[in-house]
């Protein structure tokens, strides 16, 4: 993300949280001094239904999480083009979780879920206790 975009992303991010007040937003206010105008950064957080820590990041443009498109080449199903989100995990400093996804009724969309069943189908075979013998 260049440094333009973030400044755009952080404008955006704080103007509209300095624009709600906690009433509007339908928290309780108990009255005081707020050194911010508006929302606080822990409750458009709790809003969001996301960590204070990542709504920080996400305001101050840190990109700790990624999405695009990516094409695969699989030798039993062939082409894949998958849409992807990869976060990187905080408690493991260099490993990232990566999810992959095709769009309905694609045949990226077959191909994973004919991926899907062959991984369950052995995993079940690779747990199924021995057959009886006579």
């Amino acid at each position: 993300m260049s440094s333009s975009n973030r400044a755009d992303v952080r404008d955006f991010l704080v103007t509209r949280r300095a624009r709600i007040t906690p009433q509007q937003a339908g928290l309780t206010f108990y009255g005081g001094n707020r050194r911010v105008p508006g929302l606080r950064r822990e409750e458009v957080a709790m809003l969001a239904g996301v960590s204070a820590d990542y709504y920080t990041r996400l305001e101050k443009g840190n990109r700790l999480h990624r999405s695009g498109r990516k094409r695969f080449r699989h030798p039993a199903v062939g082409s894949l083009d998958l849409l992807f989100e990869a976060m990187a995990l905080e408690a493991d400093e260099g490993l990232t979780l990566t999810a992959y996804a095709a769009e309905p009724g694609t045949p990226s969309h077959d191909g994973l879920r004919l991926l899907a069943s062959r991984a369950a189908t052995s995993r079940a075979e690779d747990v199924a206790p021995p057959p009886a013998s006579r």
